[in-house]
């Protein structure tokens, strides 16, 4: 899947990381990203839990919207 789509825009990128606390990988930390729509009301959340080494991964979050109108769809 490409950053633009027809009709669909990529508000966040992929991430991945490790979660610490004093120099510890973190078990069992809930991880939570909102996604706010700044075009209309309301929010979209993903969210997941490290792992036994406080690793954590949340995918790309695309969405369909009038900027898409307006942006590439490809380069």
């Amino acid at each position: 899947m490409s950053l633009f789509e027809p009709e669909k825009v990529c508000l966040f990128s992929a991430i991945s990381g490790v979660i610490t606390l004093n120099g510890e990988p973190t078990k069992g930390a809930h991880v939570k990203r909102m996604v706010e729509k700044f075009y209309s009301s309301g929010h979209n959340t993903d969210e997941t839990m490290t792992d036994d080494n406080g690793y954590f991964e949340l995918p790309a979050v695309f969405d369909q919207s009038f900027l898409g109108k307006f942006l590439p769809g490809e380069f």
